[in-house]
């Protein structure tokens, strides 16, 4: 299958295209899990090494309710061979994750060894929350939220943080969003888009976090897209870190459309392991 290039003439258009081999099916690809079956997805996961040649990948599980409402929970599968990998359905077992409030949903898992122990970070959403926190655990089963007050990042919508309503296309889940009346300055230095990674250098110490700055779109108005789901925001990527995994950086930005680009280029995500 070839896709041509958006250049600027004939020429150009005749002679670049864009070539996608044929894909090679290593394992599970999802598609069929929609309804009260669920739909699963590692959008933003990770894989965790067990040990020896056993593989965890953590995974979000969407359920649609008759309601036409939406719930996420988290949960995982293991495998002896990457390239294996078992029937999702038969085998995903959720987490269990103390502290996390009743009846708020939780997505994108990213798992990684951290400080001796297993460091999940992830989004919550739900009860006027959507905000990225840290969890802990010693099996990576069983979890435990350490920062759901003073999370690594807010979301424009979370109810710490929410002015208006222009970020509301951006949420699968609306329940309990509410105004806040004045934003403190530390939850303010915070606020992200979704769609976040995170690492950790063991000989340093240090967490490494990217994740979707939403900038104003009336710093390029020329960027505006209006079919766009958030068209008053231009998506870009920064870059914070952090010793804890708690306290994090400001945001640094690392990457921004050029002069060159195409007036409606947007980053939607930045993942590294």
């Amino acid at each position: 299958m070839t896709i041509p290039l958006p250049l600027q003439d004939d020429i150009q258009l005749k002679n670049c295209h864009i070539v996608f081999p044929q894909p090679e099916i290593i394992g599970f690809t999802g598609g069929a899990g929609y309804g009260h079956t669920g739909l699963y997805g590692n959008h933003m996961s990770s894989v965790l090494p067990l040990g020896g040649s056993r593989f965890r990948i953590y995974q979000t599980k969407r359920l649609w309710m008759p309601d036409r409402t939406t719930t996420l929970d988290i949960g995982f599968i293991d495998t002896d061979d990457l390239s294996l990998w078992p029937l999702i359905a038969d085998h995903y077992t959720p987490l269990v994750i103390d502290g996390l409030p009743e009846g708020v949903s939780c997505a994108q898992p990213y798992v990684l060894h951290a400080e001796g122990r297993i460091v999940m970070f992830f989004w919550i959403h739900g009860a006027g929350m959507i905000r990225y926190v840290k969890c802990e655990s010693d099996d990576g089963k069983h979890f435990r939220i350490v920062n759901l007050d003073n999370p690594c990042l807010y979301h424009p919508s979370d109810c710490m943080v929410r002015q208006g309503e222009a970020s509301d296309g951006l949420l699968t889940i609306k329940d309990g969003l509410q105004r806040c009346s004045s934003i403190d300055e530390t939850a303010q230095r915070k606020i992200s888009n979704d769609a976040t990674s995170v690492s950790y250098d063991p000989q340093t110490g240090v967490y490494t976090l990217f994740s979707v700055m939403l900038l104003n779109g009336n710093t390029a108005p020329e960027r505006r897209v209006e079919y766009d789901n958030a068209r008053d925001w231009i998506r870009v990527i920064h870059r914070r870190t952090s010793h804890d995994g708690i306290e994090w950086s400001d945001a640094e930005l690392v990457l921004v459309p050029q002069e060159n680009d195409r007036q409606d280029l947007q980053y939607y995500v930045l993942q590294h392991v």
